[in-house]
């Protein structure tokens, strides 16, 4: 975030927004944990995971008018932002 004081209302927007978009089943939003292990990174003022049972649930997602307003308002007041996608191939 451009100001880290922004972080506990971005949570909120979050979890306002984001966590009852159909086909989220799973989801946290928060600040880093700081346990002291030197090789965990800290670098970050929001870390937010969101969890799909498929691809479609995530592409919907995507575009969901929660999801695409949320970034719309956020963007100007993000410093960067890093996303990974990650597919659980286990089933």
């Amino acid at each position: 975030l451009k100001n880290p004081a922004d972080a506990a209302a971005l949570i909120a927007d979050c979890d306002d927004r984001l966590a009852s978009i159909p086909g989220v089943v799973s989801y946290y939003c928060g600040t880093p944990l700081d346990t002291g292990r030197e090789n965990v990174d800290l670098g970050f003022d929001v870390g937010i995971f969101v969890g799909f049972m498929s691809e479609a649930d995530y592409a919907a997602y995507v575009v969901h008018p929660n999801h695409v307003g949320l970034v719309a308002d956020w963007r100007p007041r993000i410093e960067w932002l890093r996303v990974h996608d990650v597919l659980d191939g286990t089933e």
